[in-house]
């Protein structure tokens, strides 16, 4: 059998032992208290902190002070002079600093827009030279003091004590950074804040890229699962964390899998991940041949547990090989109607294939799940067929059916469910590895759910062009808007550096790239060529602004930075270091979407590959 990989996909990131393309990346919230170093851990790495970690954090949107009537005072009056800076900075700098010739800043990009209850702003730039003293001002009209800092790292952080207070201050009014290098020149760039915060919380990949290209043979019986059980974890974290956790290593995981020709034998990746109605558990797509299953990330002994009431049946259909990743909604989320929505690269549910036609099929069905199915299916050998009747739905009992998509004869994968229960929106594709993509002409395509039945496909207006290929669809919390990928038609789909992140409001036929898919020109970076792969919108939708209604998309791209590391199997190819980005888009009152460059997450580890972000109001152990 043929071991397939795809870090990019959920799918494909399943692939997390096996190969990636050089460019890619291998590839109600808990309010969480926090104390401690912000750098410890997986932390931004090193640099100024600019002060001690406090406890704003958990996704909470309330004003901790009031607005502030007249001049706001949440500069300080006083330099902030970091440890590896000398006490005598402040003289070491005078006059007015040379407009030309200085670092690049990377963080924060120009122009950007922070939810009020974010992570405090960092400022990262490079160019300074090693162990520069650098002067570090922010500036706002409507703040009495500057506040000053000064450092010899590339790397410093608001302290928490202003954070608290000015993200609540600068709506309207913009703080200008300035960085300037002693002896050299200054740069600057400007930010300000929403009058709202982002919801919920986030789990993520975080693949180790030195073990791409292993096999993965070497983690089934009768070997031990050692060299795999490392190879990559979901970590997760609340909006506002400084850091994040692992919330499911491999090795926790309760549920079995099978090898290609059906065996029993440990699940060997978690990172083609979904969050589940139950807050607490996620589905997870394994290696190839891509069975599913079901995981706990509550914390503590239940760690890693298959969901509470799945039952036989529901276990016999995660079990068949081709599965992409799911989609549930809560309106389908009842007892005996635990209802999921994939990809199935499967082309009959209970033909037994022992081959890789499923993984070669171009034309994956769209396929439901019940994961309380009643009927268990047949025991057949080392294979169980689950449940299925042609044309049956939901309330049949059994554990799989196919959605019909009357008009499309493509495949189709990477579905995502409306909120309102009606609607499945997916990649109409003839580009298919089983519910992955590879190349071939693909498109949006919405579909009725209809009780599992389906209905007419209709291609959606302004996602299924002819230049280019669409898909790793998301809905807004509220519908109204549809993220996705897209690259010009005829290119590869999975781990395309010219992939870039767009907008489209429904209805209308004109999407927006982002401006989040840009680097800051300084960085010689552009897009296309980062990456930008696998938008996820936050799952709450604050109320609206003066400028109109706020939204967040959390997404990863090959920017950072970080260098590539040489994978320690296979071909030993250099894997680029994917990392998670935030993009705030505001719909105006004219219905048009204004976007705003990335914040990137410094409280993400820098030494794994972090993609496929699920953000949702899960249940995780708060971070201590």
């Amino acid at each position: 059998m043929k071991n397939r990989v795809n870090f990019q996909l959920p799918r494909a990131l399943c692939l997390l032992l096996s190969v990636v393309v050089a460019q890619a990346a291998l590839g109600g919230c808990a309010k969480v208290q926090q104390t401690g170093d912000p750098n410890s851990g997986t932390g931004g790495g090193a640099g100024g902190i600019g002060g001690p970690r406090g406890t704003v954090g958990g996704g909470d949107t309330s004003p901790g002070v009031g607005m502030c009537v007249g001049p706001c005072t949440d500069f300080p009056a006083t330099p902030v002079i970091d440890p590896s800076a000398p006490a005598t900075a402040p003289s070491m700098f005078s006059g007015t600093p040379p407009s030309s010739g200085g670092p690049c800043i990377v963080e924060p990009q120009d122009d950007t827009l922070f939810p009020n209850n974010w992570l405090r702003p960092r400022v990262h730039f490079t160019g300074a030279g090693s162990g520069k003293l650098v002067k570090i001002t922010m500036a706002a009209p409507n703040q009495t003091n500057v506040l000053t800092a000064y450092t010899t790292s590339d790397t410093w952080i608001m302290p928490k004590e202003v954070w608290s207070s000015l993200r609540y201050h600068q709506i309207s009014d913009y703080v200008t950074v300035t960085v300037w290098v002693q002896g050299g020149g200054a740069s600057n760039v400007k930010f300000r804040t929403a009058p709202v915060g982002a919801g919920g919380n986030l789990i993520f990949w975080a693949a180790n890229p030195a073990t791409v290209d292993l096999d993965p043979h070497v983690c089934w019986p009768p070997n031990t699962i050692d060299k795999c059980a490392t190879g990559s974890r979901l970590r997760g974290f609340s909006v506002g964390d400084e850091t994040t956790i692992p919330v499911l290593e491999i090795p926790q995981v309760k549920q079995g899998s099978r090898t290609d020709a059906g065996n029993p034998a440990p699940v060997i990746c978690v990172g083609c991940h979904t969050g589940m109605p139950d807050s607490g558990f996620v589905t997870f797509v394994d290696h190839y041949p891509w069975r599913a299953g079901t995981a706990s990330v509550q914390g503590g002994t239940s760690t890693g547990a298959v969901y509470t009431t799945q039952t036989p049946g529901g276990l016999a259909a995660l079990q068949i090989p081709g599965w992409g990743p799911f989609t549930y909604n809560k309106m389908f989320w009842a007892p005996g109607m635990r209802i999921g929505v994939a990809g199935l690269g499967l082309a009959t549910p209970t033909t037994i294939d022992y081959s890789d036609g499923p993984d070669k099929n171009k034309t994956p069905n769209l396929a439901w799940i019940n994961l309380e199915a009643t009927n268990p299916g047949t025991v057949m050998g080392n294979w169980t067929t689950p449940s299925y009747t042609p044309g049956a739905g939901i309330m049949s009992g059994n554990g799989v059916g196919i959605i019909t998509r009357t008009g499309d004869s493509a495949g189709a994968a990477f579905p995502t469910w409306s909120h309102d229960g009606k609607t499945i929106l997916y990649a109409s594709t003839i580009g298919g590895k089983s519910a992955r993509l590879d190349s071939g002409k693909t498109d949006l395509y919405t579909v009725p759910f209809n009780n599992g039945l389906g209905g007419t496909a209709t291609p959606l207006p302004g996602a299924s062009t002819t230049d280019y290929e669409e898909y790793y669809p998301a809905y807004s919390p509220d519908d109204t808007l549809v993220a996705f990928t897209r690259v010009k038609m005829g290119e590869v789909m999975y781990s395309n550096p010219n992939a870039e992140i767009v907008v489209l409001p429904v209805g209308q036929t004109t999407a927006l790239p982002l401006k989040a898919n840009n680097p800051p020109a300084c960085t010689g970076k552009t897009s296309p060529g980062v990456n930008n792969h696998w938008p996820k919108w936050s799952p709450s939708l604050p109320a609206g602004g003066a400028e109109g209604r706020y939204y967040w998309i959390i997404f990863s791209s090959n920017r950072a930075g970080y260098a590539p590391v040489k994978s320690q199997y296979g071909a030993m190819r250099s894997v680029e270091i994917s990392q998670l980005y935030m993009a705030p888009v505001i719909m105006s009152e004219t219905q048009v979407p204004i976007s705003y460059p990335a914040i990137y997450l410094w409280n993400q580890p820098t030494d794994t590959v972090n993609t496929t972000p699920a953000w949702e109001t899960f249940t995780i152990p708060p971070i201590q």
